[in-house]
């Protein structure tokens, strides 16, 4: 996924082999793909600038057999840096609802809590969905939504001040995975699901 927000677009390439963009994945802020299928084994993940390709960062990653992963390359917004997050995801269902975890990559923010609602709800007494998401942790369990619109809330840890706000339509039967960012002037943002169905 490319949560990076300067430059505009990049290359994400495993070992030689472009996995973004795709003929439908720009391959710009946000965007994301589906799995790519690889042999067991180490592999390099880079994420590149496309028009100078130069290398953004890179990681050596052992991707294991039988298992599927989600590789987000962003920003440090405070930093000036770039850093790559390498998710186990979870290929497993259960009818009719969806699993949804959350993961925070907006460095610029910091700790979060996150409140999934139906629209509109009032947050001010209720618990977070999901509480004290630092940055970068890919211990954040999912959890259980059945198929229906609802709306995201980012606060930081322990106030009810909402600094991101983004509606989502959840689909049963399938897999997915809500990232917390920060865009090019700072503000936290909540991407579109990294949607999968196994």
């Amino acid at each position: 996924m490319d949560g990076i927000y300067t430059p505009t677009n990049v290359t994400a390439i495993i070992n030689s082999q472009t996995v973004l963009p795709t003929a439908s994945s720009t391959g710009t802020f946000g965007s994301n793909t589906d799995y790519t299928i690889f042999a067991n084994g180490n592999y390099l993940v880079q994420f590149l600038d496309p028009t100078t390709s130069g290398n953004l960062t890179s990681t050596n990653t052992l991707f294991e057999l039988n298992k599927y992963y989600t590789v987000i390359g962003y920003n440090d917004h405070t930093a000036g840096t770039y850093h790559q997050l390498v998710l186990t995801d979870k290929p497993t269902t259960v009818l009719p609802n969806a699993q949804l975890r959350v993961v925070n990559v907006a460095t610029g923010t910091g700790t979060v809590d996150v409140y999934v609602t139906a629209s509109g709800a009032d947050i001010s007494g209720a618990a977070p969905t999901a509480s004290a998401v630092a940055v970068a942790d890919t211990s954040q369990p999912y959890f259980q939504e059945s198929a229906n619109t609802y709306e995201v809330r980012v606060t930081p840890t322990g106030t009810k001040t909402v600094i991101a706000d983004q509606t989502i339509t959840v689909t049963g039967n399938k897999v997915n995975t809500l990232v917390i960012m920060n865009d090019s002037a700072g503000h936290t943002v909540v991407t579109p699901l990294i949607e999968h169905q196994f």
